[in-house]
C-alpha cells in the first residue's frame, strides 16, 4: 500500500506565537551542531500511526513527538494508532467507512486541538512558530520539531530526500528528532527517513516547536511571557 500524505497548505493566523519572541539571550545555552534525541535508545517506536491507510500525518507527527518525549523521561507512551485516528476523526470528521471524508488536516488546527482537547489523552502546554533558520535550534531546545513539507514526486524513489522542484506529490507533516548541518531525520510511515538540509529549506512551508506540559521548559525560554501571551489569546 502506498503511504499517505494529508497535510493541507500552511494556514496563516496572526495570533500564532513565534519562537524568537521568547528567547532570553543571557540564559541561552550553546546549541550543538548535531543532535539525535533517540541516541542510545534500544528502541524508538516508529509506528506509522494510521498514516498508511489514512491521510492523518498532521496527527501522526504529534503522536511521534509525544512518544519520544515519553520515552525520554522513562514513561510509557499513551499514543496508539487507534488513538491518533480517533483524534483525526474528532478534528476533521474523518470516518473510515467513508473514504471521501479522508481529506487531511491543517497543522495549525491540529496543534490547537492538541493544546485544547489533547491527542491520545496528552495535552501540550504551548506551541510556537519556527523559521527555517531556527529548525536546528528548536530541535535542540524542545526535543524535536514539527515540520510541514511540500513533497515532490521524487521522494518515492529516494532513500534520502534530496531532489527539489518538479511536480508535487502533496503536503506531509513529520516530527524531526535528529539534525546535523547536512541531514535532518524523522520517522514517517514506519521508517527512519533522512532529509538533506537543503531539501528541507526548499520544501518546508511551516515549522513548530512544542512545549510539553510534562517536561521542563527549555533553558533560554521566557516561559512566564509565553504563558502570559497564551492567556490573552
Amino acid at each position: 500500500m502506498t503511504p499517505r500524505l494529508g497535510k493541507l497548505p500552511a494556514k496563516a493566523d496572526g495570533r500564532t506565537l513565534r519562537l524568537e519572541s521568547y528567547l532570553v539571550g543571557e540564559e541561552f545555552p550553546m546549541v550543538p551542531a548535531a543532535r539525535d534525541w533517540t541516541y542510545g535508545m534500544s528502541r524508538y517506536d516508529a509506528d506509522p500511526l494510521g498514516n498508511v491507510e489514512a491521510g492523518d500525518c498532521a496527527y501522526a507527527a504529534p503522536g511521534h513527538a509525544i512518544t519520544l518525549a515519553s520515552q525520554l523521561v522513562g514513561l510509557p507512551s499513551p499514543v496508539t494508532a487507534a488513538g491518533i485516528l480517533a483524534a483525526y476523526s474528532a478534528g476533521t470528521g474523518y470516518d473510515p467507512a467513508k473514504p471521501e471524508t479522508d481529506r487531511g488536516a491543517y497543522m495549525l488546527d491540529v496543534l490547537k486541538q492538541w493544546r485544547n482537547d489533547g491527542i491520545c489523552g496528552h495535552r501540550c502546554e504551548a506551541f510556537v512558530s519556527v523559521s527555517i533558520e531556527q529548525i536546528p535550534l528548536a530541535a535542540a531546545l524542545f526535543g524535536g520539531v514539527l515540520l510541514g513539507l511540500q513533497l515532490p514526486e521524487t521522494i518515492w524513489g529516494e532513500d534520502i530526500w534530496t531532489a527539489t522542484g518538479g511536480q508535487l506529490a502533496g503536503g506531509h507533516a513529520v516530527f524531526v528528532h535528529a539534525y546535523s548541518p547536512e541531514i535532518l531525520v524523522c520517522n514517517t510511515w514506519g521508517q527512519r527517513r533522512p532529509m538533506r538540509s537543503l531539501f528541507v529549506q526548499r520544501q518546508c512551508d511551516e515549522a513548530y516547536a512544542v512545549l510539553m506540559a510534562d517536561r521542563p521548559a527549555p533553558c533560554g525560554l521566557d516561559l512566564e511571557a509565553l504563558r502570559a501571551d497564551l492567556a490573552r489569546l
